[in-house]
């Protein structure tokens, strides 16, 4: 599944990564990287605020996270 999700994100293929990652994310809710990565995708889609969101609870997960932070302070 995760291989999946990876090539789906690497093809550009938004809606199926995104599927992929939420269905990882059901099996390992408190995964600040496959949180990331779904933030990524949304980003990548323009659905800002979802990755804003997103990247949000990366950072509750992750508060140290600068590359994170980053992206927090950008889409703000």
């Amino acid at each position: 599944l995760h291989a999946k999700s990876e090539l789906a994100m690497l093809a550009d293929d938004f809606e199926r990564a995104e599927h992929a990652y939420r269905q990882l994310l059901r099996l390992f809710p408190d995964s600040a990287t496959l949180k990331y990565n779904l933030g990524l995708i949304l980003e990548r889609a323009y659905r800002l605020d979802e990755a804003l969101a997103i990247f949000r609870e990366v950072l509750e997960l992750d508060p140290r996270n600068q590359e994170v932070y980053e992206k927090v302070k950008l889409l703000s």
